[in-house]
């Protein structure tokens, strides 16, 4: 089962690696820690096994550790405290007080990565929101933030961003995500080397001001090829690299509702594709927004759309935004 673990990625290797819960070899034991997490949302299903076969507590309890096996570890510990995973928490880990009181040892003697920080504002979010008993796991998180307000932290998370090929590029906006610090002039400065990448039009558009929207509404009509995705209606969801494009654009039109008057070619394309998807999240959208802010092209795509919308639900929708009787009407 090991070589399929350090072989596989997603649902094979989440599968896998629960199958070497309780390992005793030491290669096991130290791949554990420092290669079974990719950063994947599905670490999280893992990640307690990982912790307490790898004995990530003991390993940290180390006067030193090279760069793999710290990186390993804080990936780990991001997945122990991710507070909308799936899998177990940090308060299941046994040793999760002197994982974390070592942890903060060997960051503390260094300067954070972007990807060392989005693990400590991890940690911080899971004390904010789970209220750990108190003792000796609640007493960290004073220590969690000490370490995320040296100037320090700032000051890697911005060159990172300045950086565009740099080893911690990705990493980033995440991370200055996390600290509160600007990045979507950054995102918007690398999408187009990769105009289909969803992750960043998710930091892009998700909780977006409303005075930056426009920005970010004029680089997805110059990106994407809106007119490719112009289709008669169908019942379906699609999935696939060749659909990328349409749940791109699915992504933004559902950030378009808290914005009226904002991103109306968008959702005059999205009412025209065949993902089902598309149609209802643009329907949705034009819902939440006050009358006055629907401009006739937009009504007309939407009497269009309803005339030849196969979904029922999604017809009544239409219909519903062209009445204004959903919450943003007046």
């Amino acid at each position: 089962m090991f070589p399929l673990a350090r072989a596989t990625k997603g649902w094979a290797r989440v599968y896998a690696v629960e199958h070497l819960d309780g390992a005793r070899h030491p290669h096991v034991k130290e791949w554990l820690i420092r290669d079974a997490c990719t950063g994947d949302v599905l670490d999280s299903y893992f990640c307690l096994a990982a912790a307490r076969t790898g004995d990530l507590a003991g390993v940290l309890a180390r006067d030193m550790l090279d760069g793999p096996t710290l990186k390993g570890a804080t990936r780990l510990i991001h997945a122990l405290t991710d507070v909308n995973g799936p899998g177990a928490s940090l308060d299941a880990y046994e040793d999760a007080a002197p994982a974390l009181r070592h942890y903060l040892r060997h960051l503390t003697a260094t300067t954070p990565t972007p990807e060392d920080l989005l693990a400590l504002t991890g940690i911080r979010d899971w004390f904010a929101l789970c209220e750990p008993p108190e003792g000796e796991l609640a007493c960290g998180g004073a220590e969690i933030a000490a370490v995320i307000d040296r100037p320090e932290s700032c000051r890697t998370v911005i060159e990172a961003l300045a950086d565009d090929d740099g080893p911690h590029a990705h990493r980033a906006p995440w991370a200055a995500r996390a600290l509160g610090l600007p990045y979507r002039d950054t995102v918007l400065r690398r999408i187009g080397a990769a105009p289909l990448d969803s992750t960043a039009w998710y930091l892009l558009t998700d909780d977006c001001p409303t005075d930056e929207i426009a920005g970010v509404v004029a680089t997805a009509e110059q990106l994407l090829p809106l007119d490719e995705l112009l289709s008669d209606p169908e019942p379906g969801i699609f999935f696939g690299a060749e659909n990328a494009a349409d749940r791109i654009l699915d992504l933004i039109v559902s950030r378009l509702g808290a914005h009226p008057g904002h991103g109306v070619r968008l959702l005059r394309t999205a009412l025209a594709t065949r993902c089902q998807r598309n149609r209802r999240m643009a329907a949705y959208a034009v819902t939440d927004w006050p009358r006055a802010a629907v401009p006739v092209e937009l009504r007309e795509a939407l009497v269009r759309a309803a005339a030849r919308e196969p979904v029922d639900d999604i017809r009544e929708a239409m219909r519903e935004a062209l009445t204004g009787t959903g919450p943003g009407a007046d």
